[in-house]
């Protein structure tokens, strides 16, 4: 019988490396996208604004 928090802790340490490269990557995509979406906001009031 294994214990089972070494399964757990193995778990995590693979998730962890999987993880934290995701997990950039989607914040990064988030707020790009944000960012994205601000721009053309911005852009559009400016042009209704002339």
């Amino acid at each position: 019988m294994v214990p089972f928090n070494k399964v757990i802790r193995f778990g995590f340490k693979k998730i962890e490396n999987i993880g934290v490269p995701f997990f950039n990557f989607i914040l990064g995509f988030i707020l790009s996208v944000l960012f994205l979406t601000v721009g053309m906001l911005l852009l559009d009031s400016i042009e209704k604004n002339k």
